[in-house]
């Protein structure tokens, strides 16, 4: 899921937020630490890099990831709502896909803008909605049908915080400057048509009859998204930044 959904959107993220040699990183919601990787390269031996997420499991394969690939992060476990830092405590607050998770936006978002420091810089993405991505409306109807209304549900939440001006509101209630909220379009490619459904069905815990259901719908649905390369199809997300 890794290159085939994250990696697409991160350096757009990394973009957006300006990272420079010596930067003070913080990546929130960090889960298999995708963004604070790739930042820690960006800074090459300059600054410092910490990744935060609730589950010490994503943070495990975080850091298997990060030592394979010779990268310096400091990895914490934590709330978004309520980080384990002092005020001012990085120059750049990242959030790749995990805003429209939170149990509580509002707290999260004041959150990352309090440890921010004077002139800090904040980045952020979530996807736009599931209209604006054929593969995941496909997969989202497909599970509701030979799943459940629950697994349904569990990929719309993903793109829960679609609206550009929903994500502005909450940034500006938090207390950052100078937003900009704008679309970018990826392409999502996995080598094998039906990996996109098979992981999905697995995460649901779907029985082995209704996974081969989904990976049916799927494939009939997205055959001219299909090609020798194996299933690609776009997606957009948002991008946002903004400063303290």
């Amino acid at each position: 899921m890794v290159p085939a959904v994250f990696v697409p959107w991160a350096q757009p993220l990394l973009d957006a937020a300006g990272i420079r040699p010596g930067d003070r990183v913080l990546d929130v919601a960090c889960a298999t630490g995708t963004v604070a990787r790739l930042a820690s390269k960006r800074l090459a031996d300059s600054g410092s890099v910490t990744g935060l997420d609730l589950s010490e499991r994503w943070l495990d394969v975080a850091r298997r990831a990060a030592s394979a690939e010779g990268v310096r992060v400091d990895w914490r476990c934590g709330n978004a709502a309520s980080l384990p830092f002092d005020s001012g405590s990085f120059d750049v607050v990242l959030c790749q896909q995990g805003i429209q998770f939170f149990d509580d936006r509002e707290a999260a978002l004041h959150e990352m803008h309090r440890v921010l420091a004077p002139r800090g810089r904040f980045g952020a993405s979530v996807f736009r909605s599931i209209d604006e991505s054929p593969g995941y409306r496909s997969l989202a109807r497909a599970l509701g049908r030979h799943v459940s209304r629950e697994s349904e549900e569990r990929i719309r939440g993903i793109f829960s915080l679609g609206d550009p001006e929903e994500l502005r509101a909450l940034m500006v209630s938090a207390g950052f400057q100078e937003i900009d909220v704008h679309p970018e379009t990826g392409l999502v490619q996995f080598p094998k048509a039906e990996d996109f459904p098979h992981i999905y069905a697995m995460i649901c815990e779907a029985a082995p009859g209704a996974t081969e259901a989904v990976i049916r719908d799927v494939a009939r649905e997205l055959r001219d998204h299909c090609g020798p390369g194996g299933l690609s199809f776009p997606m957009q997300a948002l991008i946002a930044r903004g400063g303290k």
